[in-house]
């Protein structure tokens, strides 16, 4: 090794230049030959050749230039040395690219991998999270059951239990009712494990077919367990409950015996879109209000007499007196139906309440206001916490508070809320005031309010919310459906 070295050493200053240190070549760097038969390169020598006189830089000899460094001998022994050490540099200056572009690439592919993986990880806190509200609520709905286990009435003699006659028969309808409800959340976790998983996939460019052997003729379970490991074990278990959270939502479709289910899941080629498009799911949830009925507030989008669909209102906030341009809201039916159908119901007046003269009453400066109240409508809470009844109700003598839809929508900046106004086992109460969220804020909470956003005019909802409303007066000039 250190005769090589030493060699390499010698090799070396044979092709450089002893005036600038720098490598020759056949351009510029020219090796010529002096009369010491020493060598610089060509550019070195025209600067040291001031007279005809140049002084080697090795043994300080002095050769005589005749005809200009341009025709001086080259020095054609090292020339082949110098030719290949140029090819050399130049599969070395070519490699050097590659392995740059190489890494430029990798990094570029490994941040789109990382994309990819942040999608699966924020899927996986939505999953998460809505595992955490399901045992969140079932606990609360434990907690308040175990309050009602207990006897109130032990203590009472038989004229005081005569008495309370009627409440004890509509506390034992309601346990009946939850009893109910319990079994059916029950049986449908348990149900799930009767299905047998046989996953196929299809790869859309060539249309070949693969089977997923951990997942072959492996029946549903939530309990972590697999021949195949405990990881596969957990992506088996997460598969079971997102499978459940499907059927719940009546996303699950008994397929045909002649595979005509599977002809309509297909995917055209040409464009990329399914051939059959299924119509939505239809969500209802049980209005709690006393005089209200299904029938009054339909869960479906509002359509036109053509049939087009509408999911836009806006409203003219007046401030001091001065009507300022239209603000633009779209309302999101798929995700909240019932509080889109009421905030819109409200907006054209459809129902005898509109939102028109209506003040905003409260807002957080430069966060979000607050509108659309009737009267002041105070709840009474129980023992556990939840809404009970109100002491007053609308101004046309209805109660009208109803539960929020189970909204995942984000509680961002133009975000479009209902407003809180109790609890109850069944859910959160809301009515018809409402919020307009005017900055982002942190939420850690799976379910929101939430049931459209600013499409136009969020500017003037920032002004609103950073309004003096003990000074300044601001009420809803006009509303409608845009």
């Amino acid at each position: 090794m250190a005769c090589k070295s030493s060699s390499d050493e010698e090799e070396k200053d044979f092709l450089v230049c002893g005036i600038c240190m720098e490598y020759y070549d056949t351009d510029d760097r020219t090796p010529k030959i002096l009369e010491c038969f020493h060598s610089c390169c060509v550019t070195c020598l025209k600067l040291q050749a001031v007279t005809s006189l140049v002084t080697c830089p090795y043994c300080r000899n002095v050769t005589k230039i005749k005809n200009g460094v341009d025709n001086m001998t080259s020095n054609f022994y090292i020339i082949p040395k110098i030719q290949k050490m140029v090819a050399k540099r130049k599969t070395i200056e070519h490699m050097i690219a590659n392995t740059k572009n190489n890494w430029a690439e990798s990094i570029a592919k490994r941040r789109d991998v990382q994309s990819k993986l942040k999608m699966v990880q924020d899927a996986l806190k939505l999953i998460e999270n809505t595992i955490s509200q399901k045992a969140e609520d079932n606990n609360e709905k434990i907690a308040i059951l175990q309050s009602l286990l207990e006897d109130p009435f032990s203590k009472q003699d038989m004229e005081e239990l005569l008495a309370s006659y009627s409440k004890c028969e509509a506390d034992h309808k309601y346990s009946k009712e939850e009893l109910d409800a319990a079994e059916s959340l029950g049986k449908s976790l348990s149900d799930i494990e009767n299905f047998m998983c046989c996953l196929t996939l299809k790869k859309k460019n060539d249309g070949a077919n693969y089977n997923v052997k951990a997942l072959e003729k492996k029946i549903l379970a939530f309990n972590n367990k697999s021949p195949h490991g405990p990881r596969i074990g957990s992506y088996h278990s997460v598969l079971t409950f997102i499978l459940f959270q499907m059927r719940e939502e009546k996303l699950w479709e008994e397929a045909t015996q002649n595979g005509e289910r599977d002809q309509a899941c297909e995917v055209e080629p040409t464009n990329g879109k399914p051939s059959k498009q299924h119509a939505p799911i239809k969500q209802s949830h049980p209005s709690l209000a006393g005089d209200s009925s299904d029938d009054d507030w339909s869960t479906t989008e509002t359509e036109s007499s053509s049939g087009q669909k509408h999911n836009m209102c806006y409203m003219q906030f007046k401030i001091n007196n001065v009507i300022q341009p239209k603000v633009v809201f779209r309302l999101n039916f798929d995700e909240a139906p019932m509080m889109s159908r009421r905030f819109m119901d409200y907006c054209k007046g459809s129902t005898g309440l509109s939102y028109k003269s209506c003040s905003v009453f409260m807002n957080k400066d430069g966060e979000s206001f607050t509108a659309g109240k009737y009267e002041d409508l105070e709840i009474v809470l129980d023992d556990g916490g939840c809404a009970s009844s109100f002491l007053y109700g609308w101004c046309d003598g209805k109660s009208q508070r109803f539960i929020a839809d189970h909204s995942t929508l984000d509680e961002v900046k133009g975000a479009l809320r209902m407003r809180h106004r109790g609890r109850s086992l069944e859910g959160v109460y809301v009515c018809s005031e409402f919020s307009v969220i005017c900055r982002d804020h942190p939420n850690n909470n799976q379910m929101t309010t939430v049931f459209g956003y600013v499409q136009r005019g969020i500017e003037i909802c920032q002004n609103i919310s950073r309004l003096n409303l003990n000074q300044n007066d601001v009420v809803i000039h006009s509303c409608g459906v845009e």
